[in-house]
């Protein structure tokens, strides 16, 4: 059983301390929350003092029994109130577990190590993971045997080269200060009952200043932009509605937890069935994204947006050419009834509604020099001029939606290109997909988008240093897979778009090593890839992508995809794709 499926009932016990710091110190002042995993207990009684003071270390070949077990996905949240932690030159915090060696201690991979990741924020509300791979243990809590012992010794337990203890540094996630530290097991250890998961022990800053407790605490500057593929389609129309309107359908649970787990502030959600009521949306935030999954913390989404899609939507010829009307394939965008594999957009920010751009019924032909797709049997355009003439160039809808955060706009550009497979040899699919993402490229160039008009005709793209932010499944990987000439390079390699931080996780690194197969074939880096595909072919991909404006500072980014042995894990069974997430600063 999971560690995230095995929290306690009541697994959020808030305590603080009833009294002001007497003076300023370098130790952390206040537990903010603790979650208790399964098998947490040890040192629960002597919260919480047993965390707040300094370091009560075994040294190098035995742990101290002055801890706090967070048992196995256990999380505790931590304050600085009278000082707050900045960046410095070298690590800012030291965080104390109780790891140790086997004698005679010169190995330091030859020990009991029970690992956390390490979670920073200057106001508890946005928050910052450091880098962290459980492999080598880079970037982990829980390692490095801790030495300074205020008991015993007078080892400074601030000085990171005589201390012990696991140091961070602030400069690893791009903040200048801190006052809070969240602390999470990741469940790679194992435990006596009433020890297991990560021992804290206590948590040092480096690098401190003094701070008043009625400072004001500065508004978060830093917002998350995310795109999700979330596999919510259903086979007939309907269905989806009939599985949000309970609370306890798994798949959708397991979504809600990702979800809840990354907090973006803003997300798209790719193959979630549209309906004109917009209900499926409402009862996806009423009973799942509000309410806690497997002890994650609820998220609240007071504005979304969708509309109409093409899939499904019978266009009255035989695009496929199979001699029959009709079918799925012949509707303006595969699918079996309208709306279906449509799109959402969830934020936590206003959406200028009247603002908001579509360009679902946008004609392939107006685009200037299209990708023709040929049949090889005669030579001549896969489609008849008739067909041409009405063939919509999105197979779900473009759509340009405002975000307002604070004065500025963002423009949050959603789409779901069409897979450039299921063809045949003239890769009708592959040239769509192309000019799908072509669009784009167009769109966010004044000199280039001057033959766009949105569906209610509107003329031209965006104005010239707009802020904008690309998301979606494109279905296209920069290096490898079945994408015709190169399609997802016409954004990776725009001059218009940050492409500075390219979104990567451990977990696809692990899984291309295991399943191998196209995997060990591949150029791109399996770090970056986004998508779990079959083994054969094509392989793993990175076919979803946060694309932000040059106007925009990109400060972090990631791919919901932990490794086999890491809470959360299970989730990802709930859709072959990963949740993509950016942090940035407008």
């Amino acid at each position: 059983m999971s560690a995230t499926l095995s929290l306690v009932p009541v697994a959020l016990v808030v305590l603080t301390i009833g009294q002001q710091p007497v003076k300023h110190d370098r130790f952390v002042d206040r537990v903010v929350s603790f979650e208790p995993g399964l098998g947490a207990g040890y040192g629960e009684d002597k919260l919480p003092k047993i965390v707040l003071g300094p370091p009560q270390g075994g040294g190098k070949l035995k742990p101290s029994s002055h801890v706090l077990s967070l048992g196995n996905g256990g999380r505790i949240t931590l304050e600085f109130v009278d000082n707050e932690v900045i960046d410095g030159k070298g690590p800012d915090i030291l965080v104390f577990e109780n790891p140790f060696l086997r004698a005679p201690g010169d190995n330091p991979n030859d020990g009991f190590f029970e690992l956390a990741k390490v979670e920073l924020s200057e106001n508890g509300e946005l928050w910052h993971e450091i880098p962290y791979d459980t492999g080598n243990r880079k970037g982990c809590a829980g390692h490095h045997p801790v030495l300074a012992n205020s008991k015993e010794n007078k080892i400074n337990p601030a000085d990171p080269k005589k201390s012990g203890g696991d140091p961070f540094d602030l400069k690893d996630v791009g903040l200048k200060r801190v006052r809070f530290i969240r602390i999470t097991d990741l469940n790679n250890g194992d435990g006596d009952k009433g020890t297991t998961g990560f021992d804290l022990d206590a948590v040092v800053a480096v690098h401190s200043r003094p701070r008043k407790p009625t400072e004001p605490i500065s508004k978060p500057k830093q917002f998350r932009f995310a795109t999700f593929n979330v596999s919510m389609n259903r086979r007939n129309s309907g269905q989806l509605i009939e599985d949000l309107s309970t609370k306890g359908t798994k798949q959708i649970r397991s979504i809600a937890e990702i979800i809840q787990r990354v907090r973006p502030d803003v997300i798209l959600l790719n193959e979630f069935d549209y309906d004109k009521s917009g209900q499926a949306g409402r009862l996806f935030q009423k009973n799942y994204l509000s309410v806690s999954q497997n002890g994650q913390q609820p998220i609240q989404f007071p504005h979304q947006y969708s509309g109409p899609v093409n899939t499904g939507v019978d266009s009255g010829f035989d695009f496929d050419n199979d001699g029959k009307k009709g079918g799925p394939a012949d509707a303006f965008g595969f699918g079996f009834f309208p709306g279906q594999y449509g799109m959402l957009v969830l934020s936590r920010f206003p959406i200028d509604y009247d603002k908001v751009r579509t360009f679902q019924k946008f004609l392939w032909h107006r685009m200037p020099y299209p990708l023709r797709p040929i049949d090889e049997k005669n030579s001549k355009e896969w489609y008849s001029e008739e067909e041409s003439k009405v063939l919509r160039l999105s197979s779900k809808s473009h759509w340009d939606v405002p975000i307002r955060i604070g004065e500025r706009t963002i423009h949050f550009l959603a789409s779901h290109p069409t897979p450039p497979v299921f063809d045949g040899p003239e890769d009708r699919n592959g040239c769509r997909n192309h000019d799908e993402i072509r669009f784009w490229a167009d769109y966010v160039t004044p000199d280039y988008s001057y033959y766009i008009g949105d569906d209610k005709g509107k003329a031209r793209g965006l104005p010239a240093k707009s802020a904008f932010i690309i998301a979606g499944d494109l279905n296209a990987d920069p290096v490898d897979g079945d994408s015709t000439n190169k399609a997802a390079k016409q954004l990776t390699e725009h001059k218009l778009i940050n492409n500075s931080i390219v979104p990567s996780s451990a977990g696809a690194v692990e899984q291309s090593r295991i399943q191998g197969g196209s995997n060990k074939k591949h150029r791109g880096n399996p770090a970056h890839d986004t998508a779990d595909f079959n083994d054969t072919n094509p392989g793993n991909l990175r076919i979803d992508y946060v694309l932000p404006s040059r106007t925009i500072r990109t400060l972090a980014a990631g791919v919901f995809w932990p490794k086999s042995n890491e809470p959360g894990a299970k989730l990802l069974k709930a859709s072959d794709h990963r949740l993509v997430w950016i942090d940035i600063m407008p």
